[in-house]
């Protein structure tokens, strides 16, 4: 190769690995669609509670926080309730707020970091609408399955 030609060549390595080190491929749990029922929030854990159900993951692991919505992202088609920025909810992750590992679920594609409180997340939150059996009343609870975690 001529002096000259080896140059272009170094240029355009440089150029190529240069412009490869600022692509960054964020891995999300998220899809770009939402669900119908679900809204789509940014949060922060404000405290994790440490009551345990009766069967499950979620006997051995925490799985309920408190939780700030800092910002709606998205509501799927069918999700009528009023959540609104700086709503503060009980959030039931249902793959446990601890990191997630294969022996817990083995068919989960996607391993959890877990939340401690303080941290943010986004994730898609759904509605749960319980009817009590004494009252007319109902209570609402929500819960989540998939988020990711804000750094």
């Amino acid at each position: 190769m001529k002096p000259r030609t080896n140059f272009f060549v170094v240029i355009i390595l440089i150029l190529v690995v240069g412009s490869c080190s600022h692509i960054e491929q964020k891995e999300t749990t998220l899809s770009e669609t939402i669900n119908p029922g679900t809204c789509r929030i940014a949060g922060t854990i404000i405290s994790i509670d440490d009551s345990k159900d009766f069967e499950g993951i979620c006997s051995t692991q925490p799985c309920v926080a408190t939780v700030r919505i800092d910002n709606i992202l998205k509501r799927g088609m069918g999700f009528t309730n009023t959540l609104s920025k700086n709503s503060i909810i009980q959030l039931k992750f249902e793959y446990t707020l601890q990191p997630t590992t294969k022996e817990m679920f083995p068919k989960l594609n996607y391993v959890f970091p877990g939340l401690k409180i303080g941290e943010k997340f986004r994730g898609d939150v759904e509605e749960v609408v319980m009817i009590k059996m004494e009252a007319t009343e109902t209570d609402n609870f929500y819960k989540i399955y998939n988020y990711d975690k804000i750094n």
